[in-house]
């Protein structure tokens, strides 16, 4: 996932080199699956919550979300 630098997002050119249908782990959410993937965001379908809207530079920011070893 490569997201562009923006004027008002300056730290938003994030690679967080998950693909959909990657498996990844959120600190909070749990399990989940990558659904789709967006400028700036992706979608993930979490096991206990369902789906979720990410923001990419945030979970690289914060280390939120990893990939899950298959």
């Amino acid at each position: 996932v490569a997201i562009a630098a923006s004027a008002d997002r300056p730290d938003a050119d994030v690679d967080l080199g998950l693909p959909v249908e990657d498996r990844v782990r959120h600190v909070r959410f749990g399990p989940g699956v990558v659904t789709a993937i967006e400028p700036g965001r992706l979608t993930v379908a979490f096991t206990e919550v369902g789906y979720r809207v990410l923001d990419t530079a945030a979970m690289a920011e914060g280390g939120l979300l990893t990939r899950e070893d298959a």
